[in-house]
């Protein structure tokens, strides 16, 4: 596609959404004017409700018929058909990188963030409930990137910011003990996958930081990785396997996966980033855990228990006390 071929109301809308922050938002919170302050409440808000509904909306997938790898296929190829203007824009694919990407960090980036991540998620839904994912997946990864972010990027921390990583830690701990006393859901290799994906995403953060990657590079970089390497692995050993699933289940998965979580969610968390700055975006994922652990319980029948609630709150507490200023 040429550069300067006529721009539609879907391409208007990421480009704004990957626009350079105002210089006001690396401010303190008080001084960003009402609308800039409005902007990032909203995009938060979206990001957190997108995020706290994805794991209860692919648990109901994997139980359903479709597999984990019919998911993460459809997801990547959804989101590449939406994307491939931007990736065919002159200028777009160099020698140093994609959209000012080094190679690099493409690579990093689609490791820590893209199909592996993906995979760890999915084959965790399909063992382990969603409410586990609440926990061990997004409760455990503002720990994660606080501690990388101590080793690599050499940010200092403040008294808030360890007691907040003690109660969210303390949360984990009681889901933990919880899980080995109760018979009925004991741990396994599903809580184990979201360990080892929270560990995955808290590095992309931290490379994203590193590799100063905006909103619209990050998800061309993270859709278009995935869909080459499933694609590779999926269609010569699954073929058309997903066909089989009813098409109300092929057509939803797609839509939610790979448009309203795989784009959407990724474009409205970092313009959050952009307008808020990053601690302060951080706060929204403290909505997460309470969000998937509300949701799954209409919706997947996990009722949850004394101690799973109490878990999910001691993690939101400390997370909302580790990002935030008095």
């Amino acid at each position: 596609m040429r550069a300067d071929a006529p721009t539609s109301p879907v391409q208007n809308g990421i480009d704004a959404l990957s626009c350079r922050p105002d210089p006001r938002t690396s401010s303190r919170f008080g001084v960003l004017d009402q609308r800039t302050l409005l902007t990032g409440i909203t995009t938060g808000l979206v990001t957190a409700a997108l995020w706290g509904s994805w794991a209860v909306i692919s648990r109901l997938g994997v139980l359903g018929s479709l597999s984990a790898w019919d998911i993460c296929f459809l997801r990547y190829l959804a989101s590449t058909i939406v994307l491939a203007p931007w990736l065919l824009r002159r200028g777009a694919v160099t020698r140093a990188g994609i959209m000012g990407v080094s190679w690099q960090g493409v690579v990093v980036l689609s490791v820590t963030g893209g199909l592996p991540y993906m995979m760890m998620v999915m084959i965790g839904l399909g063992l382990a409930p969603a409410s586990r994912h609440a926990v061990f997946g997004s409760g455990m990864m503002p720990l994660l990137t606080f501690v990388l972010s101590l080793l690599l990027l050499g940010e200092r921390a403040g008294a808030r910011q360890l007691f907040g990583t003690l109660l969210t830690s303390a949360g984990v701990v009681l889901t933990v003990f919880h899980g080995v006393m109760a018979s009925a859901s004991p741990l396994g290799v599903g809580d184990l996958l979201f360990a080892c994906s929270a560990v995955l995403w808290s590095s992309y953060t931290v490379a994203s930081r590193i590799y100063r990657v905006k909103a619209l590079p990050a998800v061309v970089i993270l859709s278009v990785s995935g869909a080459i390497v499933s694609t590779l692995i999926y269609l010569p050993v699954y073929g058309l396997a997903f066909l089989r699933a009813p098409m109300v289940e092929i057509i939803g998965q797609a839509l939610y996966q790979g448009i309203f979580t795989g784009l959407i969610a990724t474009m409205f968390y970092m313009r959050t980033i952009e307008t808020l700055g990053a601690a302060r975006a951080a706060l929204f994922v403290a909505f997460v855990p309470p969000l998937v652990t509300l949701f799954a319980w209409p919706i997947l029948g996990e009722r949850p228990t004394w101690f799973s609630l109490a878990g999910v709150a001691l993690v939101s507490i400390g997370m909302i006390v580790a990002v935030t200023r008095r």
